[in-house]
């Protein structure tokens, strides 16, 4: 009996070892490459969906939340200030619904721009805001509805907007749920999955804004609304600008396929008859020449729910040189090389793709222990990437240290599932 006692004692403690073995490389291979570094001095911004720089004062960021509030918040430091709460307005009791984007008027840094969901009916809504004099709140009374649509769907609500070089404003509408809901989606009738370039400083004589003359669609006799960019989207949740004229766009995808598209004006991405590389259920013979293709495409067994990223200019974050930077919502923070990237990921150990975050447990605040969900990137002064965490954490993606490794390794361990 004494020597069987042995025995298994023996073997337990060489199955010990080998089980700690095995889950220390596991947890090694699956250790992040890079670390994020909370800016927001472990604040909980309750999800949160978007962040952009506070013109006027260094090192301050705006925060938008889904329920409709509005954020300020000095780098480093613990607390913030409420600019503006319109919950009552945001319809945000959807999966995809809600205030999803704020911004400044660069050339008039006291107008603000957001970007929400309405119901009754139900749609959503850009609309320009004014600040105090101040400049710490932004006045709800003084809002304008430049444009608004009806959509049939709560998802697909797109969300990302942006002034580019040429002073116009760009907005990404996804298709709104058209193609869920069975419904042909038909541009002329509406911009619904795509990107909208207008001028919201200068109305026309029936909008509360006016379409540059060098739009794509201008003068177009297929009945395309002139505001469109490009198009041909499914749900354009974050997007970026390569350069003055290029878009590179993380489109989720449906049933078989995430997408990054890259275009310029006028691209046809081919949604919701091409899908990836191929023609979708919903035209079996459709002609795949002449939609764009995708810069690269996704296996949805890599990828779940894609959100564009940037393509790295910073100086701090070696491993990104030359790289674009992007995330899924379900599964971290990724990498590919820009100028040579792979036309399509069927694995996560295909050639290019990295997963620089995987998944880990926030490590603070009332959702601790929750996976990271990223949801948006932003470029601050010095081109370095924050993250935004619909759980509600802000984080500078920052190489990784010699203790930052050994905090990494610790949460890949007590993480594991």
């Amino acid at each position: 009996m004494k020597k069987l006692l042995t025995i298994l004692k023996y073997f337990g403690a060489i199955f010990l070892i080998i089980l700690t073995v095995g889950l220390s490389a596991r947890a090694i291979l699956l250790m992040p490459k890079i670390w994020l570094n909370d800016i927001a001095a472990k604040q909980n911004f309750d999800m949160a969906t978007h962040i952009s720089a506070y013109p006027f004062i260094k090192n301050h960021y705006v925060v938008s939340t889904k329920a409709g509030q509005v954020y300020l918040f000095e780098e480093g430091k613990a607390t913030r200030k409420l600019m503006l709460d319109i919950s009552d307005k945001v319809k945000s009791n959807t999966g995809e619904e809600g205030l999803l984007s704020t911004i400044f008027d660069p050339q008039n840094k006291d107008v603000v721009y957001l970007y929400y969901s309405f119901d009754n009916p139900h749609g959503n809504r850009l609309v320009r805001m004014q600040l105090s004099d101040d400049k710490y709140e932004i006045l709800a009374d003084t809002e304008e509805v430049i444009l608004e649509y009806l959509k049939p769907h709560t998802g697909h609500n797109g969300g990302d907007m942006k002034f580019g070089s040429d002073g116009y404003l760009y907005l990404s509408i996804g298709e709104g749920g058209y193609a869920t809901k069975g419904k042909s989606l038909e541009l002329p009738s509406v911009y619904l999955g795509s990107i909208i370039r207008i001028d919201p400083r200068n109305a026309s004589e029936d909008k509360n804004y006016s379409i540059p003359s060098d739009n794509p669609f201008v003068g177009n006799t297929r009945g395309i609304p002139t505001e469109v960019f490009v198009h041909g989207l499914r749900n354009p949740w974050r997007w970026s600008f390569v350069d003055d004229k290029t878009l590179i766009i993380g489109d989720v995808g449906d049933k078989k396929h995430e997408e990054i598209n890259m275009g310029s004006a006028g691209a046809d991405f081919g949604w919701p008859f091409m899908e990836g590389p191929k023609c979708t259920r919903y035209k079996k013979n459709c002609d795949i020449k002449s939609y764009q293709m995708p810069k690269t495409y996704f296996s949805r067994a890599v990828l779940r729910s894609i959100t564009g990223g940037l393509v790295y200019k910073g100086e701090k974050v070696k491993r990104f040189k030359g790289k674009y930077v992007f995330g899924d919502y379900l599964r971290g923070i990724m990498s590919l090389p820009f100028k040579n990237m792979p036309k399509a990921i069927k694995e996560v150990t295909d050639s290019g793709f990295i997963t620089e975050f995987p998944k880990l447990p926030m490590p603070f605040g009332p959702t601790k222990g929750d996976n990271i969900h990223p949801v948006s990137f932003f470029e601050d002064a010095n081109n370095e990437i924050l993250v935004v965490t619909l759980n509600g954490g802000i984080f500078r993606i920052e190489e990784i240290s010699f203790m930052d490794t050994l905090k990494s390794f610790f949460y890949m361990v007590t993480s594991l599932r």
